[in-house]
């Protein structure tokens, strides 16, 4: 590649990330065009069920079976607002109801089933792409029913990914379903909130698989694709578990290649600078896109939000340490089936390794680097990690995956005689 192809691909980047950037947005301003009172009657109804579940409701008795019900009165709430600004400016204040002593569940009942009212604040420093899709459902079905529509969703996109895995790499199979169990699917499935990351990464997983049959994909394309993964991530999660769409999707990548050691982390690298640059530059995106359009310094509340989350020191706790918010998230993904899965995967593994006497360490660079993303992670938003381990545990999923990958990929080679 010459000097001017390689400038003209730099340059690309920043075109495309405003692209998508101002696609969003278009999207947005479409969703805020929808007359909120079409809304009115289902969002009673979900105000009114989510009244009788009860706050952040737990299915059993460990902490990764917590439903957000906090967040998804939040979501509604945007959702349902009534906003005085044009789309234009709505769209990228994401106002809601909203007082000082109040949850969201509370606000939300009082709101639409006791009809009171309330002063109204912005979320602006998040994109809130969901509301591309949860306005419309909104028009048309309540709460309840939109879980149906998320249960089909994530069962559907899981089945064709299985699919897919049977066809090019049968391998992954297993890590895939250890992986979804480890999340817990069924409060994936039954909260907005954690809906969203766990259909972008299996989107992406399934777009791998169908790329990577094309001859024509090099790296830089394959760099775009993840590029592309970043700026979905950022538009449509609520900062929940988001490294899980870059680590699963690059470690089902490494799966699929033959790459020798150096190329491999080589790879790893370009690719995660890519969603990187996706996810990064598509929050910058909207900071600038809101503090231009709206006239009100959206830029320096999120600065703000990101000194809090990146700090140490948290409410009721103190200074917290690296090795608590681990120990944290470990603990908050440890079931007796998950233990039983672990202990099974690793004693087979290992002893069909050591059998062949294999040289396991040619190839665990790639994947230890990826692995090594949620720690990098929850070192980086301590505060949020800390605070939000119930539900940010599942970027241990990525650590998970990366392991179970290389040992089912390492040992499929020893009893191939390679």
């Amino acid at each position: 590649m010459d000097k001017k192809q390689r400038i003209k691909k730099i340059l690309y980047i920043p075109l495309y990330l405003l692209l998508l950037s101002l696609v969003g947005y278009l999207l947005l301003v479409l969703a805020y065009c929808i007359p909120t009172s079409s809304m009115e009657k289902n969002i009673r109804q979900s105000a009114e069920f989510i009244q009788r579940e009860g706050k952040q409701s737990m299915l059993t008795n460990k902490e990764n079976s917590k439903l957000d019900s906090y967040t998804d009165a939040l979501m509604l709430l945007t959702a349902g607002f009534e906003s005085k600004e044009t789309p234009w400016i709505a769209s990228l204040l994401s106002e809601r109801e909203w007082n000082e002593t109040g949850t969201t569940e509370d606000i939300l009942y009082q709101r639409y089933v006791e009809n009171k009212a309330f002063e109204s604040v912005g979320y602006a420093r998040y994109w809130h792409g969901y509301l591309v899709v949860l306005k419309p459902l909104l028009t048309v079905m309540n709460y309840p029913n939109i879980r149906y529509v998320l249960v089909t969703i994530q069962i559907g996109l899981f089945v064709y990914m299985i699919y897919l895995c049977g066809q090019r790499k049968k391998q992954l199979i297993c890590p895939l379903v250890i992986l979804w169990l480890y999340w817990n699917p069924v409060t994936t499935m039954l909260s907005l909130q954690f809906h969203s990351m766990v259909t972008v990464t299996w989107l992406a997983i399934i777009a791998v698989f169908l790329l990577e049959r094309r001859r024509t994909m090099n790296l830089y394309r394959w760099g775009m694709l993840f590029l592309t993964v970043g700026a979905m991530t950022s538009y449509a999660d609520l900062l929940t578990y988001p490294i899980v769409s870059l680590g699963i999707p690059i470690v089902a990548w490494l799966s699929l290649q033959e790459e020798e050691l150096v190329a491999g982390v080589r790879a790893c690298i370009q690719l995660s600078a890519f969603w990187g640059v996706g996810y990064a530059g598509m929050w910058g995106m909207k900071w600038l896109l809101a503090s231009v359009i709206t006239g009100k310094n959206v830029l320096a509340e999120a600065i703000n939000q990101v000194e809090l989350r990146s700090g140490a020191e948290v409410v009721d706790a103190g200074t917290v340490s690296g090795v608590q918010i681990i120990l944290r998230q470990i603990g908050a993904g440890l079931t007796p089936v998950m233990i039983l899965c672990g202990i099974c995967l690793v004693f087979m593994v290992f002893y069909k390794m050591v059998k062949n006497k294999l040289s396991w360490w040619r190839m665990i660079l790639p994947y230890a680097i990826v692995g090594s993303y949620p720690i990098v992670w929850y070192m980086v938003l301590k505060n949020h990690s800390y605070l939000h381990f119930w539900y940010t545990y599942r970027d241990m999923g990525v650590s998970l995956f990366a392991i179970s990958v290389f040992l089912l990929r390492e040992n499929r080679k020893t009893n191939k005689g390679e």
